[in-house]
């Protein structure tokens, strides 16, 4: 009896467990000459061939997971873009506690406001979240795109929905309320 219990107690306590893993980041592209700034979700996986893997695309640059605040700025053309990035590092305990968190602080064009507080990029299977942004110079006016949706295994970015919104380059201040209303509607 005492062997069928060490038998046991060996088959089921010998084995080792895997868990899956995630490790969301943030890609940008600032490219003066087209035009275009973009910022966009990357997410490595514990599998790699999973659809769930979103890579960093051609000519971006990864955003650094070891600064708890970053800042970009990107001149286009007759525009400047300005983010601010807070990032939560892991911790021991919490839902999704594993991974880095990102916190889109500001995204300013032109220093009007255009963006804060958003989560940007979570694996944390939360309601939808920005995971793409780009804005385009034109000749009097910018598109402003953004993309949300949810993350999950094997799919990526799914229920993604985006929206555009051409915004008119003036100075007039009065202009500004109708564009932050006009933004804010595009985050949603």
């Amino acid at each position: 009896m005492l062997r069928r219990i060490v038998v046991i107690t060996t088959l089921f306590s010998s084995g080792f467990a895997l868990a899956d893993s995630t490790d969301p980041g943030i890609a940008y592209k600032c490219d003066e000459h087209k035009g275009v700034f973009v910022l966009t979700a990357i997410m490595e996986t514990s599998s790699p061939d999973d659809a769930g893997e979103i890579p960093i695309e051609a000519g971006f640059r990864v955003l650094s997971k070891n600064n708890d605040s970053t800042n970009i700025t990107c001149s286009i053309k007759s525009i400047q873009v300005s983010v601010n990035f807070e990032r939560y590092p892991p911790r021991e305990r919490g839902q999704c506690s594993a991974y880095n968190h990102f916190m889109l602080r500001r995204l300013q064009v032109n220093n009007d406001s255009l963006l804060k507080d958003e989560l940007f990029n979570s694996g944390c299977f939360l309601s939808p979240v920005l995971y793409r942004i780009e804005v385009h110079a034109r000749a009097k006016a910018y598109l402003f795109k953004t993309c949300m949706g949810q993350w999950d295994w094997g799919e990526g970015y799914r229920d993604g929905k985006c929206k555009n919104a051409t915004i008119p380059l003036t100075k007039a201040s009065t202009d500004n309320a109708e564009r932050v209303k006009v933004v804010s509607e595009l985050a949603r």
